[in-house]
């Protein structure tokens, strides 16, 4: 009868996994990076020609022109900025050491996901619930008065609903396989005497330890400098008296 052959159809169960099959590893990756540069300007634009050479994009971009920090005592505006960049996830690790020689690394973060159980187990659903609507739709032909049709049409409509979600997901974890999402933040640094040094080098990083010793020691000398200059009328008061 209709009413069995229907009931057999909608508790149709999952695949049997007897014989284990062998997949490709589902993992998403992603990552972050904070950089010091002296050319901010240069380097955003570098940063988004660097994701569509290597077949990516930019999801978004900000730049911020209210920072400001102090070199020699004397206040410097300068800039920051945030880009969020896809590349495929073959080239993550190239972009990320090319952005890595861009300036100097403050900060640096990548996170590998592994989702392969819930991909493929939700793959199979998917599967099983095409089935089970073909033979729905075999069914709803056979139908022979409307209660039947309404009750096997109810059922479509909530297999297909379930196929629909658990594709939506499918697709998403697809594009955040195949590209691996980075997020890039930028802070300017004006210091002309650190322009040009390639501040990933042994000898860079000990030239600009010793350029920021310098440039303490004379920050030191003008602030007494300025102290006793501002404090000369007190002296000569105290003298007279």
């Amino acid at each position: 009868k209709l009413s069995i052959t229907f009931n057999e159809a909608i508790k149709t169960k999952e695949k049997s996994e007897a014989e284990p099959q062998s997949y490709d590893r589902k993992i998403i990756v992603s990552g972050s990076i904070s950089l010091e540069v002296t050319d901010f300007d240069n380097k955003m634009k570098t940063i988004m020609d660097l994701a569509e050479k290597h077949g990516g994009y930019v999801e978004n971009s900000n730049v911020d022109n209210n920072s400001s920090y102090y070199v020699e005592g004397k206040r410097q505006n300068a800039k920051t900025g945030n880009i969020s960049i896809r590349v495929p996830s073959d080239k993550f690790q190239i972009v990320l050491g090319e952005i890595k020689s861009m300036g100097e690394v403050k900060n640096e973060n990548t996170n590998s996901v592994d989702i392969s159980d819930a991909y493929y187990d939700t793959a199979t659903r998917i599967e099983n619930l095409k089935v089970q609507e073909n033979r729905l739709r075999e069914l709803l032909a056979l139908a022979k008065n409307v209660d039947e049709i309404l009750k096997i049409e109810n059922e479509l409509n909530r297999v297909r609903s379930e196929i629909d979600l658990m594709s939506t997901d499918i697709k998403r974890w697809d594009k955040q396989v195949s590209m691996s999402s980075l997020y890039i933040g930028l802070r300017e640094v004006k210091d002309s005497q650190l322009a040009g040094v390639d501040v990933t080098t042994t000898w860079g990083r000990a030239y600009k330890g010793f350029i920021k010793a310098i440039n303490n020691v004379v920050r030191g000398i003008e602030s007494l400098f300025i102290f006793m200059v501002t404090a000369l009328p007190y002296i000569a008061i105290l003298a007279i008296v």
